[in-house]
C-alpha cells in the first residue's frame, strides 16, 4: 500500500480545507468521499480570527484573542456598544504573564454604529493560552428597530465590528442618522451663474456676458440675486460649512427693468486673500491656502433680489475733514513649503518666503505708498522647526529694532514703530544663535493720503461717527459706495471738485468701523469668468454604495468605471454607483471655491442623507500639496489631498461619523492627469474583470523582501525584513496558492547594488503574480538601496501585458503621489500602458517596519484568512487600519492606487487532485484530478487544459548575519512543469523526478491552475517526500535531442533572420527534461556567448518526455551570429545544439540550388533570403530562349519553389536565374541545370 494524498479546495483560496486519505494505489475511485474534514483554523495557514466573540448576552460580550505567534505590536477590535453609557472590561483569562492582557481605548463612532476599541497588548510567548475577556454595558438599553442597510452597508459592517448582529439595532435610528440639515442652506438652489474673481474691488458684470454664459437675452432685474459664500477656506473640524448670503449691489438697467445685453450690474468683490477683523477689532490678514479665486453667484428667479439701497453722503456744516487714513499692507511671498517631511519630502499647507540662516541675512526693500506721516508700525511674520537657540533679529536701515526667541513650531510676530523717512527704507532679517528659521511674511501699517493712483480708492473709515472724509486724485467725478457689509451700498450727495480732482462725503451715522470704496468708470474692474451651474444637486437626498469623484478631465473613462461597476455582480450583487463632479462638489459644499474640505463634507452629507450610505469611494484624478502653484510647476490639482502638516491621506475623507479617525469607508485613488492616463486605467480595471487574462499567475503570490545590510546604517543588521516575510508566508498568505519568494539575501552584491535581484524582480513581474508584497526599504522612486527596481530606468523593462498583480509596500514613503514634479511608485506602475500593477498600497510619508508590518498582517489576513471569498481590496485595507493598534499617524498614510473594489483575479473554482505522498528520484509519477465546484461537485462540462508544477521540498536556511540570526525557508526548484488537457472535468498525466531533489525533504508541493472559457480553478498538495531513486530507474546516458526553429519563417542553420527573432526551442528524452535549475544544470541560452539562464521557461505538454518554450532574442547587429541551446535530462546528461543564423540589412539571396540535379523531370529550387521579396525564377536554354518563369512570395530564411517544365526538356544543360526583390533592395543568382535523357 503507499500513501496518496488528496487535497479538496471546496469553498474558496481562502477558506482551502485540507482532506488526507489513504487507500491502495489501484482502488482509488474518482468519487471517493472524504473521511475527515480538518477544520479550516486547525490547518497551518488558515487562522482563526484574531479576536472572536466567544459568548454573549443582553448586556455583555465574551472576546477571546486566540493566536500561536509571537506579536510584538498587538491588536485592536471595535465592538460595537448602546447609543449611551460607558462599557467596563474584565479580564476573564489570561495567561500568567499577560494579567494587563487588554484594555478598553476610545469610544467613538464607524459609521452609524457607536464602538469602543478593546486594546490587545502584544504577545511575547508564542502558543499561549488565549486572553479571554468580557465587556459588559447597560442591558437596559432602547433598541431601535433593525435598519435597512444595502449588501455593501453590511459587508462594511460586519468586517469592521466583532459583535456585529449584537449592536446593529444599537445603531443611530433612521431619524436620527439623518439628522444633519443641509450643509449649504443658503436656499439657493437651480440654476445660476458661477461668477470668478481674483482681487478685491468694485466689479462690473455685463449683461453681455451673462447671455454669453447661457442667460436669457432679457431679464427681469428684480428676479436677479447675488450671493457670496465668504471666500474662506472650510472649517476641517466639523463646524457648520459655508453659507452662502445674499450680497447686495448696484444695477443699471437703462430704465426698462431689464437687464439687456449692454447693461451691467455692480458688485463689491473680495480677494481670499484679505484682512479680517477679529471679534475685539483687530485686524489681521487671512491667507487662503487652497485658492486666489473667490466666487460670486448670480440667481435668476430663485434668490432674494438684494439690489442695494443708497445713503447721503453730503457734507452737513462744516465737519472736520478727514485727509488720511490708516493703510495697512501685507507682503507675502510663497516660495517653498514651510513643512519638510522625513525623507526631505515637501508637505503642508503652508509656505515661506525666505530661509533664514545665521550669518546669511535676508534683505528686503520695503517702500510706502503716498505716506502722510513717518511714523510706521512694522510686523514680521517668522517661525523656526528648530528645538535648540533659535533666535531672529530685525534691522530698519541698519538699526537693530527688534530681537526674539523663537518657540519651535509656532509662528512669531516680531512688532515695533519705526521712523520712515523719504517713504522708503531696507528690512534685514537674521538668524541668531545656531539654528535656521523662515521668514513667514512682513506687514506696514501707515497714515496714507485718501489718494489714488489708478482710479480706484478702497479704504477704512475712522472711527468717530459721522466722519468727514476729501478723496484726492480722481480725473472725473467717482462712484462712491460703502462696502462695510461686503455689499455695495451707493452713496450720494458726496460733492466732487473738478479741478481739484477731490471727491468729499460724510459718513452716515452708524456704529463700528466702516469700509468706503470710491471708483471712476474706466477703473471698474472685469470678473474672470462666467459659467452656467446648477446648484443643490448634490444637498438633498439620493443613494449609492460605491462614489467616484472625478474631475470634468476625465469624465469619459469615470463613466465607463461607473458603468462597469454598476452592472458587475460576479461575486456580489452590483453595487449602486454615482459618478459626481468634484466641480459640483465645491459649488454646493465650499460656496463654489476649490477647497478639499467640501470633499469630506460631502461625503459626511451623503453619509448622513443618502439610502445606502457610501461604502467606497474612489477618488478620480492627481493632486498635490502645491494646492495654489507657488512652485509654477504644479501639473494641475484635480482631485486635491488634504495634508496635515507632514503628512498626507485620503483616510481623512472617510472621517464623516462622529469627532474620531476612525475611517468609515473605503477609499481609493486613481491617480491620473490626462484623459489618456485615464482611459488607460479604466481599460485595465475593466479588462481585469471582465476579461482577464488566464493563467498559471492567478495562482502564484510573490513575496519580496529586502536583505540585512542598509548602506545608509552600515552598523545595522536588519534581519527583520526576511523573518517577517516569512511570518507573513506560514500565517498570513493565501494557502493554496503558489508562493514564489524573492529573498535579496540570496543575491550578491555588485558594489552597492544587486544587479542579478534587479534581474530576478523585473522577471518575476513580467511573469505575473495576482499578489506581490514588498517587505523593506523604499521611496517613491526605488525598490530597495540595493535598487531591484529603479523607476525612472527600470518601468520600461515592465511588460507583464495584463498579469497585472495587486501590489502591498510594506514599506516608507513609496507613494509620495502629492509632489508636484513626479510621479511615485504606485502612479507611475497602476498607470503604466504595458501591464504594471492594478493597484498598490503604498505609505505617502515615512513610517516605522513594525507598524508597517503590522497594517500588512491585518490586510493579509482580511484578504486571505478571514472566511470569506474574493474581499475588495479597500475593505481588507479599510478593516487592517481599524485592527491596527500601533502608531495610528503611520498606517493612515498608507494609500490605496485603485480601485477600492477591486477583487484579485484569483481561481474561483476549485481543483480535487491525487497524487503519490511520495517522489523517488528518476521516478516516473502519475496524478490525477478533477474540476469541483463550491460544492465540491463534478464541474462535467469544464473543458480547457491544466497547468501542473511539481516542486522540490522547501530547505530551511539558518546563518548568522554579523552575529545576528537569520531564519527562513529557501525558495524551492520547480521539478516538473508541463500541460495537460482537462475533459468533462477530469485531467491525469505523469511526471519524471529528476536525480536534482533534496532527499528526505518532507515539504513538497504539486499544485495544478486550470482553465477553460474564462474560467479558472486551483488545487494544491503540500508535504510531498522526497526520498531516495526509485528502485526502477533505467541507467540512460544519452542527452536531450534539441531543435531550434524560428518564428514566422522555416529554419536551417545559417538562413537569414532580422534583427528580432522569437527562438521557439523542443526539447526531448526519454527520461525526461531536468528543470530543477540546480547549478550547472540549468537549461541555457547562449547567443555570441552571453549566457541566460532560461530554466524557468520551459514547459511539457500532455507527454512529459517532450516539451519546449519560446524567447525573444536580444536585437542582432548585421552579420553572422551564433545560437546555443544546453539542456540536461533528468539523469543530468549534457546536450547542446547550436546554429547559426545572419542579419543583413541588404536583400540577399543564399544557397540557391536546384535538386535533384542532374534531374530527369520535375525538381526544386532551395534558397536562403534575407528578408521577405517577391521571387521570380526564370528558366532558359544555353543558347537565352526563355522555357519557363514561375514567381512566388518568398520567406526569409529556408525557401523551396517546386518546379515541374512545362514540356518535355531534352537532354543537357539549362540556365536559370532567381531574383527577389524586398523592401531592402533585389538581389539575384544563377545556376546551371543539367537535364538527364
Amino acid at each position: 500500500m503507499r500513501l496518496f494524498v488528496r487535497a479538496d479546495r471546496l469553498r474558496t483560496l481562502a477558506t482551502t480545507a485540507f482532506v488526507l486519505w489513504a487507500a491502495a494505489a489501484d482502488s482509488i475511485p474518482p468519487s471517493a468521499q472524504m473521511p475527515v474534514q480538518v477544520p479550516a483554523d486547525r490547518v497551518p495557514g488558515i487562522q482563526a480570527p484574531a479576536v472572536k466573540v466567544i459568548g454573549e448576552g443582553p448586556g455583555f460580550v465574551r472576546l477571546a484573542r486566540t493566536t500561536d505567534r509571537l506579536d510584538a505590536t498587538g491588536h485592536r477590535a471595535l465592538v460595537g456598544i448602546p447609543l449611551s453609557g460607558l462599557p467596563s472590561l474584565q479580564i476573564a483569562d489570561a495567561p500568567a504573564s499577560q494579567q494587563a492582557a487588554a484594555r478598553l481605548g476610545r469610544v467613538g463612532f464607524f459609521r452609524d454604529q457607536r464602538v469602543v476599541e478593546v486594546l490587545f497588548t502584544p504577545r511575547a510567548e508564542a502558543n499561549s493560552a488565549p486572553v479571554v475577556v468580557d465587556l459588559s454595558f447597560d442591558a437596559t438599553t432602547k433598541r431601535v428597530p433593525i435598519p435597512r442597510a444595502s449588501f455593501y452597508e453590511d459587508l462594511t459592517y460586519r468586517g469592521a465590528i466583532l459583535n456585529h448582529d449584537q449592536s446593529l439595532t444599537w445603531r443611530h435610528g433612521p431619524q436620527a442618522a439623518k439628522r444633519a440639515s443641509s450643509s449649504q442652506d443658503s436656499g439657493l438652489v437651480g440654476p445660476a451663474f458661477k461668477v470668478t474673481i481674483q482681487k478685491e474691488g468694485i466689479y462690473r458684470l455685463t449683461g453681455e456676458e451673462l447671455m454669453a454664459a447661457g442667460a436669457p437675452a432679457s431679464i427681469r432685474v428684480s428676479s436677479i440675486a447675488l450671493y457670496n459664500g465668504g471666500g474662506q477656506r472650510l472649517s476641517e473640524v466639523g463646524e457648520p460649512a459655508v453659507q452662502l448670503r445674499p450680497v447686495s449691489f448696484h444695477l443699471e438697467d437703462g430704465g426698462d427693468g431689464l437687464l439687456d445685453a449692454d447693461d451691467h450690474l455692480l458688485f463689491y468683490g473680495q480677494s481670499t486673500d484679505r484682512w479680517i477683523a477679529d471679534p475685539d477689532g483687530e485686524r489681521r490678514f487671512l491667507t487662503n491656502p487652497f485658492t486666489g479665486s473667490n466666487v460670486y453667484w448670480v440667481s435668476i428667479g430663485a434668490g432674494v433680489p438684494t439690489d442695494s439701497e443708497t445713503i447721503d453722503g453730503s457734507l452737513v456744516g462744516d465737519p472736520a475733514i478727514h485727509m488720511t487714513y490708516t493703510a495697512r499692507e501685507h507682503y507675502e511671498l510663497q516660495r517653498a513649503p514651510l513643512n519638510i517631511a522625513p525623507g526631505n519630502i515637501p508637505s503642508g499647507k503652508e509656505w515661506y518666503w525666505e530661509l533664514l540662516q545665521p550669518g546669511v541675512p535676508q534683505t528686503l526693500d520695503v517702500s510706502l505708498s503716498d505716506a502722510a506721516s513717518t511714523v510706521v508700525t512694522l510686523r514680521v511674520g517668522v517661525i523656526t522647526h528648530a528645538l535648540g537657540d533659535a533666535r531672529v533679529q530685525l534691522l530698519w536701515d541698519t538699526r537693530v529694532v527688534a530681537t526674539s526667541s523663537l518657540p519651535r513650531d509656532e509662528l512669531t510676530v516680531l512688532q515695533d514703530t519705526i521712523e520712515v523717512e523719504g517713504g522708503a527704507g531696507q528690512l534685514e532679517v537674521r538668524a541668531l544663535g545656531d539654528s535656521t528659521a523662515f521668514l513667514d511674511w512682513y506687514e506696514v501699517e501707515y497714515e496714507r493720503h485718501l489718494s489714488t493712483v489708478d482710479g480706484m480708492l478702497i479704504f477704512d473709515g475712522a472711527s468717530a461717527d459721522r466722519a468727514a472724509y476729501a478723496l484726492t486724485g480722481f480725473d472725473t467725478a467717482p462712484r462712491l459706495f460703502d462696502v462695510s457689509d461686503e455689499g455695495l451700498t451707493q452713496i450720494t450727495g458726496a460733492s466732487f471738485d473738478e479741478t481739484a480732482g477731490q471727491l468729499s462725503f460724510q459718513a452716515a451715522a452708524t456704529d463700528g468701523m466702516r469700509r468706503y470704496a470710491a471708483v471712476i468708470d474706466s477703473s471698474l474692474m472685469t470678473v474672470s469668468n462666467v459659467q452656467a451651474r446648477s446648484l443643490g444637486e448634490l444637498r438633498g437626498s439620493g443613494g449609492a454604495d460605491y462614489v467616484v469623484i472625478t474631475h470634468a478631465d476625465f469624465s469619459s473613462a469615470a463613466q465607463d468605471l461607473a458603468d462597469w461597476r454598476a452592472t458587475d455582480d460576479r461575486h456580489a450583487p452590483a453595487p449602486s454607483v454615482a459618478l459626481i463632479d468634484v466641480a459640483q462638489i465645491y459649488d454646493d459644499f465650499s460656496g463654489g471655491l476649490f477647497d478639499p474640505t467640501a470633499i469630506r463634507d460631502f461625503l459626511r452629507h451623503a453619509h448622513q442623507h443618502w439610502s445606502p450610505a457610501p461604502s467606497f469611494v474612489v477618488l478620480f484624478g492627481d493632486g498635490t500639496y502645491d494646492y495654489r502653484n507657488h512652485s509654477g510647476t504644479s501639473p494641475g490639482n484635480w482631485i486635491p489631498p488634504y495634508e496635515d502638516g507632514v503628512s498626507t491621506y485620503d483616510e481623512w475623507y472617510t472621517y464623516v461619523s462622529g469627532d474620531d479617525t476612525l475611517p468609515d469607508m473605503a477609499i481609493g485613488r486613481l491617480s491620473v492627469q490626462t484623459a489618456d492616463e485615464a482611459q488607460t486605467v479604466v481599460d485595465k480595471l475593466i479588462d481585469y474583470d471582465r476579461t482577464p487574462e488566464l493563467g498559471p499567475w492567478q495562482g502564484r503570490i510573490l513575496l519580496v523582501a529586502d536583505d540585512t545590510f542598509n548602506a545608509d546604517e552600515p552598523h545595522l543588521i536588519e534581519t527583520m525584513f526576511t523573518h517577517d516575510s516569512e511570518d507573513l508566508a506560514a500565517q498570513f498568505m493565501p494557502p493554496g496558492l503558489d508562493l514564489e519568494k524573492l529573498y535579496l539575501v540570496e543575491f550578491p552584491f555588485t558594489g552597492r547594488f544587486k544587479p542579478t535581484a534587479r534581474d530576478a524582480f523585473v522577471r518575476a513581474f513580467n511573469d505575473g503574480a495576482v499578489l506581490l508584497t514588498w517587505v523593506g526599504h523604499g521611496n517613491s522612486r526605488v525598490f530597495a538601496h540595493e535598487h531591484i527596481f529603479v523607476l525612472p530606468t527600470d518601468l520600461q523593462a515592465i511588460d507583464n501585458s495584463r498579469r497585472l498583480p495587486f501590489v502591498f509596500a510594506a514599506a516608507s514613503q513609496m507613494g509620495v503621489f502629492d509632489d508636484p514634479d513626479l510621479d511615485s511608485m504606485p502612479e507611475a506602475l497602476v498607470k503604466w500602458p504595458r501591464g504594471g500593477a492594478i493597484g498598490m498600497i503604498a505609505a505617502s510619508r515615512i513610517g516605522f517596519h513594525n507598524s508597517n508590518m503590522a497594517l500588512a498582517r491585518n490586510f493579509h489576513a482580511s484578504m486571505f484568512t478571514s472566511g470569506r471569498r474574493f474581499v475588495p481590496v479597500g475593505l481588507a485595507l479599510l478593516e487592517a487600519k481599524l485592527a491596527t493598534d500601533v502608531f495610528r499617524e503611520n498606517e493612515r498614510r498608507y494609500t490605496l492606487f485603485g480601485d477600492p473594489l477591486t477583487r484579485l483575479s484569483m481561481p474561483a473554482l476549485a481543483i480535487r487532485l491525487v497524487t503519490a505522498d511520495t517522489l523517488q528520484a528518476l521516478g516516473v509519477e502519475r496524478f490525477e484530478g478533477e474540476v469541483v465546484g463550491d460544492d465540491g461537485v463534478l464541474l462535467r462540462g469544464f473543458n480547457g487544459e491544466a497547468r501542473v508544477q511539481v516542486f522540490d521540498s522547501v530547505v530551511n536556511r539558518r546563518e548568522l548575519r554579523s552575529g545576528e540570526p537569520l531564519v527562513y525557508d529557501q525558495p524551492v526548484a520547480t521539478l516538473f512543469r508541463g500541460v495537460v488537457p482537462v475533459v468533462g472535468g477530469r485531467f491525469s498525466g505523469s511526471f519524471a523526478v529528476p536525480k536534482d531533489i533534496t532527499y528526505r525533504g518532507g515539504r513538497g508541493r504539486i499544485s495544478v491552475y486550470a482553465s477553460a472559457a474564462q474560467v479558472a480553478a486551483f488545487g494544491s498538495v503540500d508535504g510531498l517526500v522526497m526520498s531516495g531513486t526509485a528502485p526502477d530507474a533505467q541507467p540512460e546516458t544519452d542527452g536531450p535531442d534539441i531543435s531550434m526553429g524560428i518564428a514566422g519563417q522555416s529554419f536551417n542553420s545559417g538562413d537569414f533572420v532580422p534583427s528580432k527573432i522569437r527562438l521557439h526551442v523542443t526539447i526531448e528524452d526519454v527520461s525526461g527534461i531536468n528543470i530543477a535549475g540546480d547549478v550547472g544544470h540549468e537549461i541555457v541560452l547562449i547567443v555570441d556567448g552571453d549566457r541566460q539562464d532560461v530554466t524557468s521557461k520551459f514547459q511539457s505538454g500532455e507527454d512529459y518526455r517532450v516539451g519546449g518554450f519560446a524567447v525573444d532574442l536580444p536585437s542582432l547587429e548585421e552579420g553572422r551570429h551564433d545560437i546555443s541551446i544546453e539542456a540536461w535530462d533528468t539523469h543530468n546528461n549534457w546536450s547542446e545544439k547550436r546554429v547559426t543564423v545572419q542579419v543583413s540589412a541588404a536583400q540577399v539571396i543564399e544557397d540557391a540550388l536546384f535538386h535533384p540535379n542532374p534531374t530527369s523531370g520535375a525538381g526544386h529550387f532551395s534558397f536562403a533570403l534575407s528578408g521577405p521579396a517577391n521571387v521570380r525564377i526564370r528558366v532558359h536554354s544555353v543558347s537565352g530562349r526563355l522555357v519557363d518563369e514561375v514567381s512566388a512570395a518568398g520567406n526569409r530564411g529556408h525557401n523551396q519553389i517546386l518546379w515541374e517544365p512545362p514540356v518535355r526538356l531534352a537532354g543537357g544543360s539549362y540556365l536559370y536565374r532567381i531574383t527577389a526583390m524586398g523592401d531592402a533592395g533585389m538581389a539575384t543568382a544563377d545556376g546551371v541545370i543539367q537535364v538527364k535523357r
